[in-house]
C-alpha cells in the first residue's frame, strides 16, 4: 500500500469518526425527546485499484412502522375514550350522582314527604306551602338540567369546530413536511429529523382522528381515517364544521360517519342525534339525557296533573322541551292555601303507582354507569397506549448507554487514524530528505 492510498484512507476514517461523532452527541442530546428517533450513521468500503476504505453514505433513523402503526391506533382510542370519560364527569357533576342523595333525588324525596305531610293535616297552611315550594324547587332544578345539557351539548360543538381547525393545521404541515421529505431525499441530503417532525404531526392527528398511513415511493406519508376517507395525499384535505355536520371542503361530501375516534369521532359520536337508540352510552350521549329529563317531565307532568283537579298542578308552557318550561301553576304559587285538600294523598299515591321515582333513578343510574365505564375504558386504553410506545421507544429511542460506548470506539477511531496520517506524514518527511541528499 502506498504512502498516499494509507494517507487517503486515514482521512476518510477520520472523516467517518467525526460524522458518527455528530449522530451520537446528537443522539444523546435528544435522548428525552419522545419524537426523536436513534440515528445511525450508514457507511460502507469499497475497494478500487489501489483505494480502499470506508466512506460515508448518510444517517438513516431507525423505524418501527408496524408499531407505530399499533401506537396512533392506540392513541386514537386514548384520545376519545379520554374525551367521553371528561364529558361522563361534567354530566356526573351536572346531576350530582356522586353525593349520598343527588340533588334531583332529594328534590323529588322532599316534594313525596311535602304531600305525604299534607295528607296528613290538610288543613295546615304550612304544610301547603311545603308541597308548593318542593314541586317548585323540583321543577326549576329540571329546568336547570335541561339547560345545562344543552349548554354542554353547543361547547361540545364549538370544540369539535376548534379541533377541525387544529386537525386543518396539523393536514398542511404534514402536507408541507412530505414535500420537504421528498425534496430532501431527491438531492441525496438527510431526512431523519424532518420525519420525527411529520410522525410528530401524525401523531397529533391521531389523536383527533383514527388514522392509518401508507409511504410512496418518494417518502411521502399519504394518511387516511380508518375507514378510508383520505387525510392527506399529494396534498392536503382541509375539513368544515357547521355545527351538525363535518365536510370535505374539496367536493363538499359529508365525512361525519368517517371520524371514528379520537378526540373529534368521540364527540361526533356523542352528538349524533341517530345513535340515541343504542346500548353504547358514548353514543348519542347528550340527546339521550335530554331525552330521559323529557320523558320524566312528561311522566311527572301527567301523573300529577291526572289526579290533580282543574286547574292543573303543572303546565309546561311552549319551548324546546317540557323539561326546559315545567312549572307550577302560577294560581297554586299565589295562592298555596287554594291547593286541593286531596292532592296530598292522590299525588302521593299516583307517583307510586306510575313509579316516577323509579323513573327518575333510571335517568341517575344510567349517568352513574356511563361515568364508570368511560373511566374504565380510559384507563385501559392509557395503558394499552403507553406500553405499546414503551415498545416503539425500545425500538426507535436512544440508548445513552451505548451512545456513550459508541462514542468512546469512535474517539479511538479517530486517534488511530490521526496516528496514522502522522506516521504516514513522518514517512514522507524522510523519504523527502532522503531524496534530497
Amino acid at each position: 500500500m502506498s504512502l498516499n492510498v494509507a494517507l487517503n484512507n486515514a482521512f476518510a476514517g477520520l472523516r467517518l469518526s467525526q460524522a458518527g461523532t455528530e449522530v451520537a452527541s446528537s443522539n444523546i442530546a435528544n435522548a428525552q425527546d419522545p419524537n426523536y428517533s436513534r440515528k445511525v450513521l450508514q457507511h460502507s468500503s469499497h475497494a478500487g485499484v489501489g483505494l480502499s476504505g470506508p466512506y460515508l453514505e448518510g444517517v438513516e433513523r431507525r423505524v418501527a412502522d408496524r408499531i407505530a402503526q399499533d401506537v396512533r391506533g392506540l392513541t386514537s382510542q386514548a384520545s376519545g375514550n379520554e374525551t367521553r370519560a371528561e364529558t361522563a364527569e361534567r354530566l356526573g357533576e351536572l346531576l350530582n350522582i356522586d353525593a349520598d342523595t343527588p340533588r334531583l333525588q332529594q328534590l323529588f324525596s322532599d316534594f313525596e314527604t311535602a304531600l305525604r305531610d299534607f295528607e296528613a293535616t290538610p288543613e295546615n297552611a304550612t304544610m301547603a306551602n311545603r308541597v308548593i315550594s318542593t314541586a317548585d324547587a323540583l321543577a326549576k332544578e329540571v329546568n336547570h338540567l335541561y339547560a345545562q345539557t344543552e349548554s354542554l351539548e353547543q361547547e361540545m360543538r364549538d370544540q369539535v369546530g376548534k379541533s377541525v381547525e387544529q386537525l386543518n393545521d396539523k393536514l398542511l404541515e404534514i402536507e408541507k413536511l412530505n414535500k420537504e421529505v421528498a425534496s430532501n431525499k431527491a438531492s441525496g441530503e438527510t431526512v431523519g429529523n424532518l420525519e420525527d417532525r411529520r410522525d410528530s404531526a401524525i401523531k397529533e392527528v391521531s389523536e383527533l382522528v383514527d388514522t392509518r398511513v401508507l409511504m410512496d415511493d418518494q417518502g411521502r406519508a399519504q394518511v387516511y381515517t380508518s375507514s378510508g376517507t383520505q387525510l392527506v395525499g399529494i396534498s392536503a384535505q382541509q375539513f368544515s364544521w357547521d355545527g351538525t355536520s363535518l365536510t370535505k371542503d374539496s367536493d363538499d361530501s359529508v365525512v361525519t360517519s368517517a371520524f371514528k375516534d379520537g378526540d373529534i369521532g368521540a364527540r361526533l359520536r356523542m352528538l349524533d342525534d341517530s345513535l340515541t337508540g343504542s346500548s353504547d352510552p358514548g353514543a348519542g350521549t347528550i340527546q339521550k339525557l335530554k331525552d330521559q329529563l323529557t320523558s320524566f317531565t312528561v311522566s311527572l307532568h301527567g301523573t300529577v296533573n291526572g289526579v290533580y283537579a282543574p286547574p292543573p298542578f303543572f303546565q309546561t308552557p311552549p319551548g324546546p322541551s317540557p323539561a326546559a318550561t315545567l312549572q307550577v301553576n302560577g294560581t297554586l304559587t299565589g295562592d298555596p292555601s287554594s291547593l286541593d285538600p286531596a292532592a296530598g294523598g292522590n299525588i302521593s299515591q299516583a307517583l307510586i303507582d306510575d313509579n316516577i321515582g323509579g323513573q327518575l333513578n333510571g335517568i341517575l343510574e344510567n349517568t352513574a354507569s356511563f361515568k364508570a365505564e368511560a373511566k374504565h375504558n380510559l384507563e385501559n386504553a392509557t395503558a394499552s397506549r403507553d406500553a405499546m410506545e414503551a415498545k416503539f421507544r425500545g425500538k426507535v429511542g436512544v440508548d445513552v448507554d451505548q451512545e456513550m460506548a459508541d462514542l468512546i470506539a469512535l474517539q479511538n477511531a479517530y486517534a488511530a487514524n490521526a496516528r496514522v496520517m502522522q506516521t504516514a506524514s513522518d514517512m514522507m518527511d524522510t523519504l523527502m530528505n532522503a531524496v534530497a541528499r
